[in-house]
């Protein structure tokens, strides 16, 4: 997918068995325990330590612009990635040694680690995890001499999907149970007011359009938020999905029975494109 990022590595390992329709179940434990979680799906244990800047990295990258991407750097950095005239190169941007350069910190908390980063809005937005449930994201700006970050924190949860309202100057959070807001200070980088608006959801993604937050997961709904209210608008139960993009007013959304594109023009009357 174009501005999702690209495959750094390889490796070939040779099987002793084709997956078919005959033989769908082989037993890859062996290749699991030779090459180190190759099947997981959950980060193991054994890739944190003491020492963050020693561990495996971890998977991110956001297309900035034509030329320019940002990945994960060693402990504290950016590696700003370019490809011209047919050659890739890197540079690191060491947030240590250069504490008032030109770009915010990746991530940079004790016993924190980044799970998920992307580019949206202006903003890059990155989730992060740390022990006893406590959750972090940073929401720094671009396109300024020294990027502004926002910092929000969540003492109970780590955040599955976030998305930012301009005109509202409010963040708007899946917990993985509920939606919260959380309200930008107009002097400074921290929240004025986290709320929790009771909304049971176990919805995976989140996005605006308008005056409406909407969500996706088993179903997609519309809501119309303010600060004390998040009041539903309408409940789409046959429109579900893993992941989404938009395009204007086009909604691509993609589930176990295929990729689905919605007119998402009048949010009241969500049409699939045929």
């Amino acid at each position: 997918m174009e501005g999702k990022g690209l495959i750094v590595r390889t490796e070939t390992h040779v099987l002793t068995g084709t997956v078919t329709d005959k033989q769908p179940n082989l037993d890859f434990t062996e290749y699991d325990k030779q090459y180190g979680n190759l099947i997981t799906k959950v980060l193991p244990d054994s890739w944190f330590s003491n020492h963050p800047e020693n561990d495996k990295p971890y998977i991110g990258m956001i297309k900035m612009n034509t030329d320019e991407i940002y990945t994960y750097g060693t402990y504290n950095s950016w590696a700003i990635c370019t490809f011209l005239s047919g050659t890739f190169s890197v540079r690191e941007e060491n947030l240590w040694t250069s504490p008032r350069g030109k770009y915010a910190p990746p991530y940079y908390y004790s016993d924190a680690y980044p799970k998920k980063m992307f580019f949206q809005d202006s903003l890059i937005f990155i989730l992060g995890a740390g022990y006893n449930n406590i959750g972090y994201s940073d929401c720094i700006t671009y396109n300024e001499s020294y990027p502004f970050s926002y910092n929000l924190y969540f003492p109970d949860f780590s955040p599955v999907d976030i998305t930012y309202m301009p005109t509202m100057q409010a963040f708007f959070v899946l917990s993985g149970l509920s939606v919260w807001g959380a309200f930008k200070s107009n002097d400074s980088a921290y929240m004025k007011r986290y709320f929790d608006y009771k909304i049971p959801t176990d919805a995976t993604s989140i996005f605006w359009k308008g005056n409406n937050v909407i969500t996706i997961g088993n179903k997609l709904s519309v809501y119309l938020p303010s600060e004390n209210e998040l009041k539903l608008v309408k409940d789409y139960p046959d429109i579900s999905g893993t992941c989404y993009s938009k395009a204007g007013d086009v909604l691509a959304i993609a589930n176990a029975q295929g990729l689905f594109l919605y007119d998402i023009n009048n949010l009241e009357n969500i049409k699939l494109i045929p």
